[in-house]
């Protein structure tokens, strides 16, 4: 479960708590550069993408 510091920076509650005023932009962007980098552990994807997908579907 994440740390209650963390659920205030939760992508799906974020711009909430920074239009209400809980959460300033200088905080978040401090709260960015305190998290770790962990590129390297970044798996690399390759994908082939097939255009107009969403057209063929409606068609059929």
């Amino acid at each position: 479960m994440a740390r209650s510091k963390d659920r205030k920076y939760d992508i799906r509650t974020l711009d909430r708590f920074l239009r209400d005023g809980k959460v300033s932009d200088e905080e978040h962007q401090a709260y960015l550069d305190s998290l770790p980098d962990v590129a390297e552990k970044a798996a690399k994807v390759e994908a082939d993408f097939e255009e107009n997908v969403l057209e063929k579907k409606d068609q059929e």
